[in-house]
């Protein structure tokens, strides 16, 4: 039951369809949608006890910037929690470095924000978080997604929204692939929360 609920999207279609939604449903005094950048927040310092991003960090440019804003908006004692993908280690060969740079290139994601779990937990910890918790929870997310998404039904509903060519091309080769670089431990996803600390009174 939060008092209000800000939202920010750096893609306008979605920002638009956000506005159309809260507006039908009568939302305007709880909810209040942004066009605009993660990285580059429109909010003042220490406005926020909460921060919540899903799977949208490893497209941030960068997602370090991220973290700083999130860090900067949240009021003392405020959480950051969200669903991001990670590294567990690095390409061995040019084969793993090929599909690696065609994933990223494909999800849009910089090469700055390729990262274990445990270097984004000493991210978070750098930029002033405390009480880091940093989980791989791949086992329980990319397999069910790799083949919900091959599901005859699913196909079709993405066909209605996306067209033909980005369904069962583009999204094919880009599905094939994540599940691919994580079968080879190229890839994962994770859950992270983490706090702002309480500022120390000065004696």
């Amino acid at each position: 039951n939060p008092k209000h609920i800000d939202m920010i999207d750096a893609t306008l279609t979605h920002h638009l369809i956000c506005k159309k939604r809260i507006q039908e449903n009568g939302l305007e005094d709880r909810l209040t949608a942004h066009y605009g950048s993660a990285v580059d927040l429109p909010f003042k310092s220490n406005s926020f006890t909460h921060v919540f991003c899903i799977e949208g960090g490893a497209h941030f440019n960068t997602r370090q910037n991220f973290l700083r804003e999130a860090y900067r908006v949240l009021e003392p004692n405020g959480w950051l929690s969200f669903a991001d993908y990670a590294t567990p280690r690095p390409p061995k060969n040019f084969i793993e470095c090929a599909v690696i740079w065609l994933c990223a290139t494909l999800w849009n994601a910089p090469e700055e924000n390729r990262r274990s779990c445990e270097e984004l937990k000493k991210q978070l910890e750098d930029e002033g978080f405390v009480d880091v918790v940093v989980k791989d929870v791949g086992e329980f997310c990319i397999p069910g997604y790799y083949y919900e998404s091959t599901r005859p039904e699913t196909l079709a509903e993405l066909k209605e929204i996306r067209g033909w060519f980005a369904t069962y091309v583009a999204s094919r080769i880009l599905d094939e692939t994540t599940l691919w670089v994580y079968k080879k431990s190229l890839m994962t996803e994770l859950i992270a929360h983490c706090r702002k600390p309480i500022a120390k009174s000065l004696e």
